[in-house]
């Protein structure tokens, strides 16, 4: 029989569930909840969260968190949740401050510039400067004031000489008399003037307002393009002859079922029979539209929608502000360079300013989100990741092109987040990270999740998408992903260097609890965490308390078997005696199981209180301050096991902190020769 102390670092490498349990490797663990390794390389029980203001009124579903900074820097902060948007107010009231007419799509928020936009893949883009009022996001060609000359059917403005040559607006484009209130379809084009469809109180559909156009008035000109639905032949046309059914309020056109089409509420049409233009409100069969007067069966339309797409997801890369398209998610419109608002003067034509993903392989693919890592622009869909470099996508100073086509598709919109130097994509076989390799100009892929795998492969497929969702906190040196009711965390700092001198990765662990079970998380310009769920709350994280929501967090560290004589593996028995865990915590209670597969009484539970102070010599006090000591625990204690191998569980269930496990020693008599 031989006598020794084992010193076992914690797992250097996280929580891994890739092997069998009795072949896991020491510098893994088997299990790592709500702790997470450190710079030091131990593993800290993880910070709570605290709610931030108060319940909103009605207690919505919360399931987004959006960021205005002003041109002063001052940061408003918003959540979103049943199609409204709340405001916070700094102190401790959320207010609504805007709601979509769609109640149960997904809010997603880009900040372009000054503006903060919002779309939701239903109702029309907006945008505030303020926080407070809120805007539509249209294709602007021209703005500016009306001089003389205008009346009811024309636009002049003084400022544009020429503007056939010197704007890009043509027959079929929006005037949009921001005086009045009133609109009008573009009938013509000449050097001194526009003519338009009657903006005046005798006017029609949407041209009715209360005083006639004239000079002073404040004016837009938005880009309209043709909303081909009309089948003729094989193709499809923006041109129609109403048919029996139609009437001063309902377009209905034979052989078309309008709820079928791309047709959206907001859409124009043009009634080249009554000279009027109107608007879609709702559509189904028909179309209900703003009334025109006297339109009946015979009359000719043509349909149009603004160059503004109905944007599911938005994205901002180095200048430009790219759409997802709800009416069709294989392609991606591209605005005009450091201008959101405009869609085709920098480029001519829409179709010119559109990534077709639909086009790019030989077979079906749609997009589910878009992000951007150094000069690289991703493009993720469902079936395929597309990768590109450059910062241009279009016009005379174009550079982007392909360096990457990866056959793994991002299984949830929000699955999708940058982390600087890579990205982070979720698949179906876990996360995939993109990387820049040395030369900079190629990518690099590989599976970081490799260790708890078979875990995240199982829950993933079988988890909503709308409840994944992954977020950068830097902070932290985190990757959090949320998959149903849990947050793994990958802490992707390196941790010190082995025997051959190669960094450390950060390894995986596990959150659960309320922080977890949130529905929406982002990372603020300061660096705070804000996640927000159920019930009208709005939390914050990592604010210096340990509970969630004044409950208590719950931590485990289960290790693998272990031998006590790695690296080589032996049946000889061993008897525990003692254990000397290296905790620096504050007040907390640990019990330490140790299991051992020999016979009944092969295993052991002991509590332990972590309370610091293992190192009196040289205390002394000054005032109110200890000199000397020390917070962490190291003392010996008992504990009996038998066996081959063992295996430690530390638990702990409190709401104090900070805590950390750094290391333990096992003292064991061996039994039988070497």
């Amino acid at each position: 029989m031989s006598r020794r102390e084992v010193v076992y670092p914690v797992a250097s490498k996280g929580m891994a569930t890739a092997y069998a349990e009795a072949e896991l490797p020491i510098d893994y663990a088997a299990y790592i909840r709500n702790r997470f390794l450190n710079a030091a390389g131990g593993y800290e029980k993880r910070e709570g969260i605290s709610q931030l203001g108060s319940t909103i009124s009605g207690s919505p579903t919360l399931t987004g968190v959006h960021e205005l900074i002003k041109s002063d820097g001052t940061a408003i902060l918003f959540v979103s949740g049943n199609g409204k948007i709340y405001k916070y107010d700094d102190v401790s009231a959320w207010s609504q401050v805007y709601a979509f007419e769609n109640t149960t799509a997904h809010v997603h928020a880009v900040q372009f510039d000054k503006r903060l936009i919002f779309c939701n893949g239903s109702n029309r883009d907006i945008y505030t400067e303020d926080g407070t009022t809120f805007k539509e996001l249209v294709p602007l060609i021209e703005i500016g004031k009306t001089t003389s000359g205008t009346n009811e059917t024309g636009l002049h403005d003084s400022d544009i000489t020429n503007w056939i040559s010197a704007t890009d607006v043509a027959v079929n484009d929006l005037v949009y008399n921001v005086t009045r209130g009133g609109y009008g379809i573009v009938t013509a084009v000449t050097t001194a003037s526009v003519s338009h469809t009657r903006i005046a109180p005798n006017g029609t559909g949407i041209g009715i307002v209360a005083a006639t156009a004239s000079a002073g008035d404040a004016y837009e000109i938005h880009d309209l393009v043709e909303l081909n639905i009309i089948p003729v032949g094989n193709d499809l046309d923006n041109t129609a002859i109403l048919t029996s059914g139609a009437s001063a309020t309902v377009v209905a056109v034979s052989g078309v079922n309008f709820s079928t089409t791309e047709v959206r509420a907001g859409d124009i049409i043009y009634n080249s029979t009554r000279n009027a233009a109107t608007q879609v409100v709702t559509a189904s069969a028909n179309l209900v539209v703003t009334s025109v007067a006297g339109q009946t069966s015979g009359d000719t339309i043509t349909l149009h929608k603004s160059a503004m797409p109905i944007s599911t997801i938005m994205h901002v890369h180095y200048g430009r502000l790219y759409h997802l398209d709800a009416r069709d998610k294989k392609k991606i419109r591209i605005s005009g360079a450091n201008d959101p608002q405009d869609m085709t003067s920098d480029a001519g034509t829409l179709d010119s300013i559109s990534f077709n993903v639909g086009a790019l392989q030989p077979f079906g693919d749609t997009i589910q989100n878009m992000a951007s890592f150094q000069r690289f622009f991703v493009i993720a869909g469902k079936h395929n990741i597309f990768a590109y470099t450059g910062t241009t996508p279009i016009g005379t100073g174009a550079d982007f092109s392909p360096v990457g086509l990866f056959p793994q598709g991002l299984v949830a919109e929000h699955g999708l987040v940058s982390l600087g130097n890579d990205v982070a994509i979720v698949t179906h076989d876990g996360i995939q990270a993109l990387s820049v390799i040395d030369d900079s100009s190629n990518l690099n892929r590989a599976n970081i999740s490799e260790a708890i795998r078979p875990t995240l492969r199982k829950e993933i497929n079988a988890t909503n998408p709308d409840n994944i969702w992954a977020v950068h906190y830097p902070q932290r040196s985190w990757l959090l992903l949320k998959v149903g009711s849990l947050l793994y965390c990958y802490t992707y700092s390196t941790v010190g260097r082995d025997k051959q001198g190669r960094p450390i990765p950060g390894g995986w662990t596990v959150f659960d609890g309320p922080f977890a079970q949130q529905r929406a998380y982002y990372v603020r310009q300061n660096g705070d965490l804000i996640c927000c769920g159920t019930g009208g709350k709005v939390y914050e994280f990592d604010t210096g308390i340990y509970s969630d929501d004044s409950r208590t967090i719950p931590t485990e560290y289960r290790t693998g078997w272990l031998d006590l004589e790695e690296p080589k593996l032996t049946n000889r028995i061993k008897q525990g005696t003692y254990i000397k865990p290296v905790i620096d915590a504050a007040s907390t209670v640990y019990t330490i199981r140790a299991e051992s597969p020999y016979d009944f009484e092969s295993s052991d539970v002991i509590e332990i209180s972590a309370t610091g102070a293992s190192s009196p010599i040289g205390v002394a006090v000054i005032g109110e301050t200890i000199i000397g000591g020390s917070s962490v625990q190291n003392e010996k204690y008992s504990l009996r096991w038998r066996g081959e191998s063992v295996r430690l569980t530390f638990t702990t269930d409190d709401a104090n902190g900070p805590d950390t496990l750094s290391r333990f020693s096992l003292y064991v008599n061996v039994l039988g020769r070497e």
